[in-house]
Formats: structure tokens, C-alpha cells, sequence
């Protein structure tokens, strides 16, 4: 479904940008050209170049450029020539450089790495990329690291910021103490040109946008325009789950042979159709590159992947086999063992499939207006947008995790959210507040398997928590979020157990079995 303002903002977009007799050559080169387009869009005046041309909505072919008619991509005017891509014919060789905290408390280093490692996965075990990470990236280590020129690609996973008294981008690292170390453009360019990249991705916030004084002082415009061959940035803030599915599906594309035109487009697409209502998400990421048409490998024996692929379906198969097929996703990467966690879930029963799964965060449904000055998740608003993604997953349920604060139409600060007849099939629990609950271990385990039994047996039963009886049932209505009552040994009380007895049937039996699984005893 697509929202008519979104059109209307679209065509208004398109409508600016391709006026008189720069509309009749688009028109006389969409006529002449059988394949997509190469569309390069080059501006240097910032009030121009910040506005999201990738959303220009074409309304004679009632298309968006940049999904389904363009290799769109964005460029800057320097005298540099651009850095020389070396084509290899293996995997993409990917440094990820990571500079912040990615869970509830900081995690260790090895907790970062397999954090970042789940997310790479699917392309790791398809053989199409070589992922080395260096977490808590001090300047000192990643210059360390790109000396050698052993990377096609650096992957930055941190905090971008536009510095107004020094007129320049920056990238937030850190020093040797742990804490805020801040490069400009200047040192970011000696840093990453020169040193045999084809590619820089920033999932950074703040990260594409240019200078006032000086367009190219932006972190973006300044590597493009000293050489570097291609850069992703973020032109405005983004949830990082959002950048990280538009890299997935970008860096698999590119894998496969396909050029940087391209695997934008295709990245944008999927990021679009993972998402019900509001399509502006997938124009946040912006691709700056001297040609559309470059690419970074050769494309892989068309087997391998379908291999690989084939070997991602049976790691599967224990989840989507059984009665019931749950996902779960980590939404702010809290849990960094969560799937060790998922496999004992599963051994424990046999009615409940679990699965992880990394998703595309539906950025509109974060409320930072309320009157309690706090950014929350908004469930309703969310469940609506990740109902197609339930579906597209076959998926019975999808349990969202998150460290940010929940709300829904009529409470704040919720911990969980069930909708009311199991439609749509999306749940979300929520950790915020809860500073004791460590990354991982016994007792976190044994959190978050209580925390999806109330889930399941509220979303199955079509019931809610109760305030009176049992302490330590897992529907007993934790108002408080007081830690003991999450990591406890929990059992239905005998009111519970009549209620969803008759509603649940084995299921009844499974959630008592995943009660037990990391039970003291």
C-alpha cells in the first residue's frame, strides 16, 4: 500500500528535477535505452543535494526512479580521478569497523564480533563474503588494518555527526580508554583513500550529509571526491536494523557479479517490499559512485549459491516443520547468544519452532513526541508495518526484541505487547529498564524464555496478565519489571493452567516443557 502523500511528495520531487528540456532528453533517452537507465545526480549546493531525489515518483510510468525504472546514484565535482577497482573472482573481502555499544549494557569485544558476525551470516555461509571485524575501532587499529590494502570493502558501524564550528562530517571512534574520539574529514579521507577500497559503507547517522561552506567537507563527498570509488551513507538518521537489511540485501547483490547501479536498486526493493505502509525507508541510504556500472567481483558459479542456499533451508527446517513456526528478532542486537538460546528452546519441545532472523526496522513507528519526553516503540504502529514481513517468513508469530522502550495506543512503558485475536501475527517484548539482565548466561536465558511463554500464552490463549494470584506465574502482571520475578524458576498457577487448558491444548504442554529448560534444578 502506498500512501497518496508519499505520491504526491514523489512527483513533486520528480517534477522539480527533471523540468523543460531536461525532461525531453530524459524522455528521448528512456525511449532510445532497452535496459534500465544510469541516472548520475551531481549537486554541490546543500539545500538542494540534501532533499531525498531518490523518492522522485515518475508519474506517466507511475514508477519511482530509483526502484524500478534507474541506476540512480549520486556524485560529486572533483579533479581527483577515481581510485582503481581491482576485480577479484572470489568472495568480497568485508572489514567491518565497529565504534559504539550494540546491546542493553556494553558488550565484551567477542560479544560485539558474533553480534556482527549474525548479521553477515547468511552471506558468510553462502561463501560470497570474508568478513574480518574489529570492534571498538580506535583510529590506530583501522589504520592498522587497512595498510595492507587486503579489503575491497570497510563496513562502519557507528556514530556520524556534522561538527557546525569546524564546517565538516565526522565519524565518532573510540580511544584507547573507551571513550569519544572524533575524525573529520581530512583524517577519514587519509584513513580510507588510497588503500585499494573500492567501497566505504557508513551506517552512520549524519553520514551523507555535505557542508554549507564547503559541500565535499561531508564525510561522504570528502572520500568520494579524493578517490574513492563508491560510498554508502545515510543522508539522515536511520535505525541501524534498517541499514544493516539495506546492506544484506546490497553486499549480496554485489556478490553475485551485479554492479553498484544495481545492487542499490535491488536493496531499495527489497527493503520497500519488507515493509506494509510508508515507503520513504529505503530512500534514507544513499549511493555516491563515479559509474553505476562498476563491479567488485566476478560473478560466483551459479551452483555454489544455490548450494548454499539449499543448506540455509535445512538449518531451518526444525522451525518451519513444527505446528507452530515463531521467529524471533533481535531488534537492537541485545543478546548476542540468542541463538544458542533458540536450540535449547527447541529440544525442549516439539509444538514450537523457533527461529532468529535479522529485519528491516520500520522507522516511522518510533514515537519521540509523547508527552513523557521518551522515545518509545509504538506496537500498533509497528505490528502493521511487519505484518507482510510475518507473511513473507511463514511465520505463525513474530516476536520482536528490543531494548527500546514500548508503548501501544493507550499504555507507555510496557515490557510486552500481544495484539487481541492474533492479528497481526506480531509480538513485541521489551528489555528497556532493566540494567541488571546481562548480554548472556543462565540467568538471561531463563528471562527470555519466560518472557516468550507469557508471550505465547497471551498471543495463543487471547489473554492478558493478571494482577492478583501467583507471584510466579508467567502471567503475573510485572508492572514494576522487578528483575527477580524475570529470572525465576516460572509455573502456570492453577487459574492460568484452567484458562489456557482449554484454549491451548499441547501447546500447554510445550510452554511448561520451555518453563523447565533453564530451570536451577
Amino acid at each position: 500500500m502506498i500512501d497518496s502523500g508519499s505520491l504526491s511528495f514523489g512527483r513533486d520531487l520528480f517534477n522539480t528535477l527533471l523540468q523543460g528540456s531536461v525532461r525531453r532528453l530524459y524522455d528521448e533517452a528512456r525511449s532510445r535505452q532497452h535496459s534500465r537507465l544510469d541516472f548520475v545526480f551531481t549537486s554541490m549546493i546543500p539545500w538542494i543535494s540534501e532533499k531525498p531525489w531518490e523518492f522522485a515518483y515518475d508519474p506517466s510510468r507511475q514508477s519511482f526512479l530509483a526502484t524500478e525504472e534507474i541506476h540512480f546514484v549520486r556524485n560529486v565535482l572533483t579533479s581527483v580521478p577515481a581510485d582503481p577497482i581491482v576485480r577479484t573472482s572470489g568472495p568480497l573481502r568485508i572489514l567491518v569497523v565497529a565504534a559504539q555499544p550494540l546491546g542493553l549494557v556494553p558488550l565484551s569485544v567477542d560479544q560485539e564480533i558474533r553480534v556482527v558476525q549474525r548479521g553477515f551470516q547468511p552471506l558468510i555461509d553462502a561463501g560470497l563474503v570474508t568478513l574480518d571485524v574489529l570492534a571498538r575501532a580506535t583510529p590506530e587499529q583501522l589504520h592498522e588494518r587497512l595498510k595492507g590494502g587486503s579489503y575491497q570493502i570497510a563496513h562502519f558501524i557507528g556514530h556520524g555527526v556534522f561538527d557546525e564550528d569546524r564546517g565538516e562530517g565526522c565519524l565518532v571512534f573510540e580511544n584507547e580508554r573507551g571513550g569519544e574520539y572524533r575524525l573529520g574529514e581530512r583524517q577519514l579521507r587519509e584513513l580510507f583513500c588510497k588503500r585499494g577500497l573500492s567501497l566505504v559503507f557508513l551506517n552512520a547517522c549524519e553520514s551523507g550529509r555535505g557542508g554549507h561552506a564547503d559541500f565535499n567537507k561531508g564525510v561522504a563527498q570528502a572520500l568520494v571526491a579524493h578517490g574513492l570509488p563508491a560510498l554508502v551513507a545515510n543522508q539522515y538518521s536511520v535505525l541501524d536494523t534498517s541499514a544493516t537489511a539495506f546492506a544484506q540485501h546490497f553486499y549480496l547483490s554485489l556478490a553475485q557479479g551485479l554492479s553498484v547501479g544495481v545492487a542499490a536498486r535491488e536493496a531499495r526493493i527489497a527493503v520497500n517490499y519488507s515493509l506494509q505502509g510508508e515507503v520513504i525507508d529505503w530512500a534514507v541510504p544513499v549511493l555516491y559512485a563515479r559509474s553505476p556500472g562498476m563491479t567488485l567481483v566476478d560473478a560466483p558459479p551459479a551452483v555454489s549459491v544455490a548450494s548454499a542456499a539449499a543448506a540455509t533451508l535445512r538449518r531451518d527446517a526444525v522451525a518451519t516443520e513444527r505446528a507452530e513456526s515463531v521467529v524471533l528478532w533481535d531488534v537492537d542486537s541485545v543478546f548476542p547468544a540468542l541463538d544458542k538460546t533458540i536450540d535449547n528452546l527447541n529440544n525442549a519441545q516439539t509444538v514450537f519452532g523457533f527461529r532468529l532472523e535479522g529485519l528491516s526496522a520500520p522507522m516511522d513507528a518510533w514515537d519521540q513526541d509523547t508527552a513523557e519526553g521518551q522515545k518509545f516503540l509504538w506496537a500498533e504502529k509497528a505490528a502493521r508495518r511487519l505484518q507482510a514481513t510475518a507473511a513473507s517468513l511463514n511465520a505463525d508469530l513474530l516476536v520482536c526484541v528490543t531494548r527500546h522502550w514500548l508503548r501501544d495506543d493507550d499504555w507507555l512503558y510496557l515490557y510486552g505487547w500481544w495484539p487481541d485475536h492474533r492479528t497481526p501475527p506480531v509480538a513485541f517484548l521489551s528489555v528497556a529498564g532493566v540494567k541488571e539482565l546481562k548480554p548472556e548466561g543462565p540467568e538471561t536465558d531463563r528471562a527470555i524464555a519466560n518472557a516468550l511463554v507469557t508471550c505465547l500464552a497471551g498471543f495463543y490463549g487471547e489473554t492478558g496478565t493478571h494482577e492478583s494470584g501467583a507471584r510466579n506465574c508467567p502471567m503475573a502482571f510485572n508492572e514494576s519489571r522487578a528483575f527477580a520475578h524475570l529470572i525465576a524458576e516460572q509455573r502456570f498457577d492453577a487459574k492460568c493452567r484452567r484458562t489456557l487448558a482449554g484454549r491451548l491444548g499441547d501447546k500447554l504442554k510445550a510452554l511448561d516443557a520451555l518453563l523447565e529448560v533453564f530451570s536451577a534444578g
